[in-house]
């Protein structure tokens, strides 16, 4: 059996991990993965659920959860699907825009949580999307002092083509400080949300 203590993750790490825990385990196998809350344990049943992997949950209390998620022969995941760092350049046609250092509208310490998320989230797909835009303050996040740095380093790693706007960079001041990916322009960031299959803006 394979554990995993999640407790105190913040969402989607314990669903990532656990995805993973049972991408690389044998047929028949059971990943015991540890949430401290309902809201953790009720994504781990819609993943199962979606994977066509066993789910039973325990419950100790309002903040111990313990799942147990069992890999049939027959489930959705298997280890051939398990991409590497370094995999050939994405095909997906999905291009991302983030055009601020934080996601949504509100507190802006919960918006820049969420967008790290986001982007970590990124790099566990399937399959990554074919190109990520930053623009305005979302150039923030691919220079000095990023928090999302390694993320971002990892989706270029994936075939992940990680564009920044040179005005943006300018603007602020961030000239000579890109840390990943390259400098692009307003016509490369229009034709490329033209050709795009689909564009995504968290």
């Amino acid at each position: 059996m394979i554990y995993i203590d999640a407790a105190g993750d913040d969402c989607p790490i314990p669903v990532i991990k656990a995805k993973r825990a049972i991408r690389e385990s044998e047929p028949n196998a059971t990943v015991r993965i540890v949430v401290d809350n309902e809201i953790a344990a009720q994504n781990l049943q819609k993943m199962a659920n979606e994977l066509g992997v066993k789910y039973l949950c325990k419950s100790e209390s309002a903040s111990h959860f313990e799942v147990f998620l069992t890999k049939g022969e027959g489930s959705a995941v298997s280890a051939a699907t398990v991409r590497d760092v370094g995999a050939a350049k994405s095909s997906s046609g999905v291009v991302v825009v983030i055009s601020s250092d934080v996601m949504g509208h509100g507190d802006d310490e919960l918006g820049a949580s969420l967008l790290k998320a986001f982007i970590f989230t990124l790099t566990e797909l399937d399959e990554p999307p074919e190109a990520v835009l930053f623009y305005n303050a979302g150039v923030r996040l691919t220079t000095d002092g990023s928090n999302a740095i390694e993320d971002i380093e990892k989706l270029a790693k994936l075939g992940c083509s990680i564009l920044s706007c040179g005005a943006c960079l300018s603007y602020y001041g961030f000239d000579g400080k890109l840390r990943v990916g390259e400098v692009t322009n307003m016509l490369k960031i229009v034709e490329m949300q033209c050709a795009a299959a689909k564009v995504i803006k968290p």
